[in-house]
Parts: structure tokens; sequence; C-alpha cells
């Protein structure tokens, strides 16, 4: 059994330990730097979605010959940039990463049919992307208003601090449950067994699932 072939059986046992339904729990494979032979080695275990920081990288993975053709579900992760996102609605399935309110009426304009989060920051950490839970029913109200498909929330907890996280978490977790959302993405490789255990059911797995990065950006 090949590594990633394990990481992907430990990842779902742990989704199980955790209480959560494996079937239920969507498991995203960040591949964002990672070579196409592994992203093939992944598919080849099953794995189907996938989720990248650049849109370039994206572009060209999802576009090129050898996955075009794969069925894939991207997820686009990273800061959203509103020159690009005509580009994106052709196939991505889910922006995990809307955090300004420009990009709720671009994403309006060029029509985009993806599913929706909303970035929430609630860390206060200025240097971490994301709105502050305050502004949730208005960018949720102007999301309605548009027709856009807004389906959850995504969350980052604190890189070194499980207990922080767990509190982030664990806040998220009511934010999901009050607002009836369908997704709820936090945890990451360092966290996601924590996540797990408060409620995570979309989790964004990189390191853990393909090993560290070590490849550029495509020029």
């Amino acid at each position: 059994m090949s590594s990633i072939a394990k990481a992907i059986e430990n990842i779902k046992l742990k989704i199980s330990k955790f209480g959560r339904d494996p079937e239920n729990t969507t498991l995203v494979a960040v591949s964002k730097l990672q070579p196409v032979d592994l992203i093939l080695e992944a598919i080849n275990c099953g794995q189907l979605e996938f989720g990248e920081n650049y849109f370039k990288e994206l572009y060209i993975k999802a576009t090129g010959n050898e996955l075009k053709d794969k069925k894939l579900k991207w997820h686009y992760l990273g800061p959203l940039q509103t020159n690009k996102i005509s580009k994106l609605s052709n196939f991505v399935n889910t922006l995990q990463s809307i955090s300004r309110i420009k990009e709720l009426h671009m994403l309006a304009k060029y029509k985009v049919e993806s599913n929706l989060l909303i970035q929430i920051n609630l860390s206060n950490n200025q240097n971490q992307s994301g709105i502050s839970l305050k502004t949730l029913d208005e960018f949720l109200n102007i999301g309605a208003k548009l027709n856009l498909n807004i389906k959850g929330i995504m969350v980052m907890g604190v890189a070194g601090d499980r207990k922080l996280s767990e509190q982030l978490f664990n806040t998220a977790y009511k934010v999901f449950e009050d607002y009836n959302f369908d997704t709820l993405s936090m945890g990451m490789s360092d966290d996601y067994e924590v996540a797990l255990a408060c409620g995570s059911n979309m989790i964004r797995i990189g390191t853990h699932l393909f090993g560290k990065r070590d490849i550029k950006l495509p020029s």
C-alpha cells in the first residue's frame, strides 16, 4: 500500500473515531505545490476532491490533459482575485475563501454557480483572511439577494495552539448549527482531529496526505 493510500485510510479511520460519518464528511486533498503524479496516485485511491491556493496552478492542473477528464471536484482555497472569477467558475466546484462583499457582486455578475463558503476569521489575527463574525449576516443577506450558492463557512485554527483552536472550532460549530448551514470546513493536517471532534464535516489535508511540499509554482 502506498503512503498516500495509507494516509487516506488513516484519515477515514480518524473521521469515524471522532464520531463523524465518513460518507458525510468530505476530505479535500490540498494539492497545492504538489506534482500531478501524486494527484493521480490519490485519484487511484478513490480521492476526487482537491484543493488549490493559486489560480495559475489550479488552472494548469484542472485544464491539463492528465486531469481534465477525471471528473474531479476542485476547491479554491486561496485569496480570491476578482479579475479571475469569470475563469474560475468554469471548473471550480467550491470557492472556500469568500471574504469581501465585492467578491459577492463579481460572482453574481459572472453568474458563478460554484458552491461558496464564507471564510470567518475567529482568531482576530490580522494576518489571516476572513470576515468578522458580526458581519456574517450582511454577507448572507447580500448573497441571498444575488442568488448565490452560499453553503456554509470555512475557518482556520491557530497553528501550534490546540486549546485555542478547539475554542475557535467550537464557536464555528455553533455558527454552523445556528444558521443551519450545509458545510463546515475546518481542520488541516495539524489540527484536523480537533476539528473533527468539534463537528467539522469538511477537512482540508495537504502535508499529512502528500508529504512536504518542495516544488516551485508553475512559471
